[in-house]
């Protein structure tokens, strides 16, 4: 008896018709475009460690080199460490480098308040500006990501944000899951969202955005010349590596961007140190210290209400500690507010 041929037409189109749904199922497992907020939550947490590693990291401590440099606008470059020392939610983010004018700041919260300062004498740098309007960073513990024990989505039960998964972003030419995070108490003009590796839910890129607006003036005219202010940080995770049993990041960047423009100078995408070129022109470039370029005592000036202009924090840690190996009297004193 002879079997019924398919012809070549039909062949064809069932063979197409199992690679899309081939290629689709790949896509949707690859990508994750049907994860819930919840379900990206539990595999990033995963990446980390255990639950109960997660758990029993009461304390934990990581140190390491940081440069300070100005990448528009300016000249700077102040070479430093940083170091990042927590407890449950509470944490302590200091930088200090060799120039003077850079001395140290701290920013340091008990999960409910914050205590933003720097050295006597120092110069004051505009992050701790902003995070002085933006303090839920701190006390939300976003800022630094899961290097410290807050970390914000360790535990989203108790902070009860609004969590949006919008799929897939391509940022700089990577594809990551995207998370909006919405702030329960506090920061509701700052726009928060973080992404994720979709090979390994590592979380590798923080942004928080805040745009405001000067008054309305007397007049139609007055008020078409009005500046808008937009401020941007950007915190970045890389090499990740086993610290102390968990899998954290050893390169963590974080830079600050402002422009006093109405115009588009603000980018609105992520990358902003790749993207200096297609920004306009400062406002007013910012000047430095006396000294040749580049020298570790360059300092802005008091031109940075009005100036475009880019900084970056570049840590690589270099050593980290957890639980009983941090003294618990240097870890209460870190970690007080006056």
């Amino acid at each position: 008896m002879k079997r019924p041929r398919c012809n070549s037409r039909v062949r064809s189109l069932i063979l197409l018709g199992a690679t899309l749904l081939l290629g689709s199922a790949l896509s949707s497992g690859r990508d994750g475009e049907k994860l819930t907020a919840k379900e990206l939550i539990h595999r990033h947490l995963a990446s980390i460690a255990s639950p109960d590693q997660l758990k029993a990291r009461q304390a934990f401590a990581v140190q390491g080199d940081c440069e300070y440099r100005l990448l528009l606008g300016g000249v700077l470059n102040a070479p430093g460490t940083a170091q990042l020392v927590s407890k449950g939610r509470a944490y302590n983010i200091l930088f200090n480098f060799a120039a003077g004018e850079y001395a140290g700041t701290q920013f340091i919260t008990d999960g409910k308040k914050t205590d933003i300062e720097y050295t006597s004498g120092g110069q004051v740098n505009p992050l701790w500006i902003f995070l002085q309007g933006q303090s839920a960073l701190l006390t939300e513990g976003l800022l630094g990501g899961e290097l410290t024990t807050a970390w914000a989505l360790l535990d989203v039960d108790g902070r009860k944000p609004t969590l949006k998964y919008r799929g897939i972003d391509e940022v700089d030419g990577r594809r990551l899951h995207r998370l909006d995070y919405g702030i329960r108490k506090g920061g509701l003009d700052l726009k928060t969202r973080l992404y994720f590796e979709p090979e390994t839910y590592h979380h590798v890129l923080s942004t928080y955005e805040v745009t405001t607006f000067a008054p309305m003036g007397s007049s139609p005219d007055a008020s078409s010349k009005q500046r808008v202010a937009r401020q941007r940080v950007e915190e970045r995770f890389d090499e990740f590596k086993n610290l102390e049993g968990f899998m954290l990041p050893t390169s963590w960047t974080v830079q600050y961007f402002k422009t006093a423009n109405d115009a588009a100078a603000m980018v609105t995408s992520p990358g902003l140190a790749g993207r200096i070129a297609d920004m306009a022109p400062p406002v007013r470039t910012l000047n430095v210290a006396p000294g040749t370029a580049g020298a570790p005592g360059a300092a802005l000036n008091a031109n940075v209400d009005t100036a475009t202009f880019l900084l970056q924090w570049k840590t690589t840690i270099r050593r980290s500690a957890r639980n009983g190996e941090i003294p618990p009297e240097k870890l209460a004193s870190l970690l007080k507010i006056d």
